[in-house]
């Protein structure tokens, strides 16, 4: 993406706190697309950008990699709750 093009530091801010948030309180995909809806620069990797940083400093901070993966055994609701959702 041009430098012209990206988003503000503003911009990302609130990206990633729609995400956040979002998380926080288990928000459906399309509710999050409709809050970040109104944010600028539309037909973009914006704000996809935004959430792989985030998703890669998560993993970062975890110290996860393709050779020490993030466990998921022994994580209560880690993943069983949207398995039993999807059928």
């Amino acid at each position: 993406m041009p430098a012209r093009k990206r988003p503000t530091s503003e911009g990302a801010a609130t990206a990633r706190q729609i995400l956040l948030d979002g998380l926080a309180r288990d928000a459906e995909i399309f509710d999050l697309m409709s809050e970040l809806a109104p944010l600028p620069l539309r037909n973009n990797t914006f704000p996809g950008e935004v959430f792989l940083r985030l998703a890669a400093d998560a993993l970062d901070w975890c110290r996860a990699s393709r050779a020490n993966p993030l466990a998921l055994e022994g994580n209560p609701g880690a993943l069983s709750a949207r398995t039993s959702q999807a059928g």
